[in-house]
């Protein structure tokens, strides 16, 4: 069981071979998974599915050797991946798995676009501002929204 971000070196050995990763994070949490190997001729291909075998999510992109899933968030915490490659090819990749709770991602996001601000000469954005729903807010008694 997978519960915290993790990179995993791994190998698709066989013909048909499909590797899978139980996920075990918090309710609610947002993942992000990226396979890639060494080998251009690899193609591999990443599935996320539900306890229940249900598809949730395929690659978003992919190509000689790379695919990613993209960020998801797992309602329930748990969730399988699979690691399998196209017309039954073989060999070794590097898994990774990334768990964040909502919390973290927005502090990243916040960060990242604070540096992005900065380059620009604009100040940077704080926790209040992006939290302050007033402007977003509409009352009931407001007969006509104004800006």
């Amino acid at each position: 069981m997978i519960n915290t971000s993790r990179t995993i070196n791994a190998s698709i050995s066989s013909k048909g071979e499909v590797d899978s990763y139980s996920l075990a994070a918090a309710p609610g949490s947002i993942i992000s998974v990226t396979v890639s190997s060494q080998n251009p001729n690899l193609f591999p291909l990443l599935e996320l599915r539900g306890l229940d075998g249900t598809l949730l999510k395929n690659s978003l992109a992919f190509n000689g050797n790379s695919a990613d899933l993209g960020m998801y968030e797992l309602a329930t915490g748990n969730a399988t991946v699979n690691v399998k490659t196209q017309a039954d090819r073989t060999g070794d990749y590097t898994l990774i798995i990334s768990i964040y709770s909502l919390e973290e991602l927005r502090s990243e996001v916040i960060r990242l676009t604070n540096i992005e601000r900065q380059k620009a000469g604009l100040n940077p954005l704080t926790r209040n501002n992006l939290l302050d729903r007033k402007s977003t807010r509409l009352n009931s008694s407001h007969l006509v929204i104004s800006y």
